[in-house]
């Protein structure tokens, strides 16, 4: 089993929603099997399969047959600014709708997403 961990840019977390914005974290226990695939570790379980890519890191998640792409980094997880991003390859026939943000627009393919917490009222 892995340690849970996080994206944070002096090394450690904490939760800035104080427990409001997740308020369960008991899921119960996953089987997980881990295994060297040379140029990644691959991290499975009975649903999914997370290819951790050595060099550079970045992650890409498959279903669980391991050749159905679910989603790819184009990139590393990245920090600067006080921001955490994540980039993605897309499909060519990916489409990307919503975010429950209020962009003025429906339909967000090829466009830069902020996702940000911002409780200003």
């Amino acid at each position: 089993m892995f340690p849970l961990t996080h994206l944070a840019p002096g090394g450690s977390y904490t939760d800035p929603g104080n427990g409001k914005i997740l308020t369960g974290t008991n899921f119960g226990a996953v089987g997980v099997t881990v295994s060297d695939a040379g140029t990644y570790q691959e991290i499975e379980t009975s649903s999914v399969v997370l290819r951790a890519y050595k060099t550079p890191l970045k992650f890409a998640l498959y279903k669980k047959d391991n050749t159905t792409l679910i989603w790819l980094e184009s990139s590393g997880l990245s920090w600067g600014d006080g921001q955490a991003r994540q980039r993605l390859t897309r499909q060519t026939d990916e489409q990307f709708y919503g975010t429950g943000l209020r962009l003025g627009t429906w339909a967000l393919r090829d466009l830069t997403v902020p996702v940000a917490i911002d409780n200003r009222r």
